[in-house]
């Protein structure tokens, strides 16, 4: 699988695709609901067992804990430069 290309655009593109449909998913709830409806239906639509449907489901709610926790967390500041002259101690 090739890393995600997750945007602060993609997220606003697919909020006002779901409230062009609905305008109350203008609630981040009721646009979050859509969505994890949007992925149980593609689900459906799978040509798997329905047994391999269910474990991607399971994983698909794993992965979307994971990812709120990773973008929960404060963004670190980079490292500042440090620079000086070092002299060795006296014996």
């Amino acid at each position: 699988m090739s890393e995600m290309q997750l945007s602060p655009k993609m997220l606003e593109d697919a909020q006002a695709a779901i409230v062009a449909h609905d305008p109350s998913a203008g609630d981040d709830l009721i646009c979050i609901q859509y969505l994890a409806a949007l992925q149980g239906m593609m689900l459906a639509q799978m040509n798997a067992p329905q047994s391999h449907r269910e474990d991607i489901a399971s994983q698909l709610a794993d992965f979307t804990v994971h990812v709120m926790q990773e973008m929960s967390r404060p963004a670190t500041p980079p490292p500042q430069e440090a620079f000086g002259i070092w002299k060795p101690g006296k014996g």
